[in-house]
């Protein structure tokens, strides 16, 4: 018999840049029942998680009791994207092919992420 599996958005009150902040979301999350995690941090620019960041986050999963169902992958440095407004950096649908290689580099970093954290859905906006 399989189980419904409902995750919430690690996002839900919001993006911190402290790693204590970050822990103390994951225990609340924990804590209201859930057992399952959309992880949604730093979706909306090109922030670079380090490999140890990564096992710093697997291990505050690994003590709540924590599963990733999905994670949002990043579209690129912030901008508008319904305006076209010059280049921007790690743009993996720019036609600059160095912006094009550094957004397919940071979506890299995110599939990396989410199999670190045993994800199997990845969200990516175009």
């Amino acid at each position: 018999m399989s189980t419904l599996q409902l995750a919430i958005a690690t996002d839900f009150a919001g993006e911190f840049p402290q790693i204590e902040k970050i822990n103390e979301v994951l225990y609340k999350i924990s804590q209201a029942g859930f057992t399952h995690i959309h992880w949604c941090f730093e979706w909306d620019g090109d922030y670079i998680y380090s490999s140890y960041e990564m096992e710093q986050i697997k291990e505050w999963m690994d003590q709540y009791g924590l599963k990733a169902k999905a994670l949002h992958a990043s579209k690129g440095s912030k901008r508008n994207v319904n305006l076209i407004d010059g280049h921007y950096r790690k743009d993996y649908t720019s036609d600059v092919e160095y912006n094009r290689k550094a957004g397919v580099e940071l979506i890299k970093n995110r599939v990396d992420l989410a199999a670190y954290m045993g994800a199997k859905e990845i969200v990516l906006h175009l």
